[in-house]
């Protein structure tokens, strides 16, 4: 791959990259993009956290793409944004708005429709 502007271009050999990544990551690397910010889905904040997020938890987001059950999908978007172990992200905005954060992830029902974009 080729990426750059004018004079300042630079290939990347997209295939050591590849070889790099683990098997749950490669199998669902499309999911991941469609959910996270391609041309039809908006991006959600922090590209490196969705990415860190991703490859400890890749299996997350393997629905996506084949209309899956949204339930992984809400527990990847707890994890992203640090509270894993609530339920929905309906409670994690609550918990999160308690604790006086701006940055509250989508609600259950916006998620929903948020999936059905990226699917």
């Amino acid at each position: 791959m080729i990426a750059g502007i004018g004079k300042n271009w630079k290939s990347y050999p997209v295939h050591d990259v590849y070889q790099r990544l683990t098997q749950p990551v490669r199998v669902t690397l499309l999911s991941f993009h469609a959910l996270t910010g391609c041309d039809t889905t908006s991006a959600f904040s922090g590209r490196k956290s969705c990415w860190k997020t991703f490859q400890k938890h890749p299996f997350l987001v393997s629905g996506v793409g084949h209309d899956g059950e949204l339930t992984p999908v809400v527990e990847f978007v707890c994890h992203l944004y640090g509270t894993p172990k609530q339920p929905t992200t309906n409670h994690a905005r609550l918990h999160l708005f308690c604790k006086g954060l701006e940055m509250l992830p989508l609600s259950r029902d916006t998620l929903e429709l948020y999936a059905i974009c990226a699917n």
